[in-house]
């Protein structure tokens, strides 16, 4: 799942914004039932949108996409 969007995020054809916005769509819609997330980055999607811009300008040659969870 994870290479088949990164490879959809770099070819164009699914942005990093949509990405993290369908992720946090299922974050805001399921975790109050399984409460699983205790941290969701209030940048992701500003750094999306940065990713995007880099891509756009053929900067980026390596993506890496992290999950950060912060455990009180």
């Amino acid at each position: 799942m994870l290479e088949n969007k990164l490879s959809k995020i770099k070819k164009g054809e699914l942005s990093a914004v949509e990405n993290i916005r369908s992720f946090l769509k299922i974050i805001k819609a399921e975790n109050g039932k399984i409460n699983a997330l205790l941290y969701v980055n209030d940048n992701a999607l500003q750094e999306a949108s940065e990713i995007d811009r880099k891509i756009k300008q053929k900067k980026v040659e390596h993506m890496i996409f992290r999950l950060q969870l912060k455990i009180n």
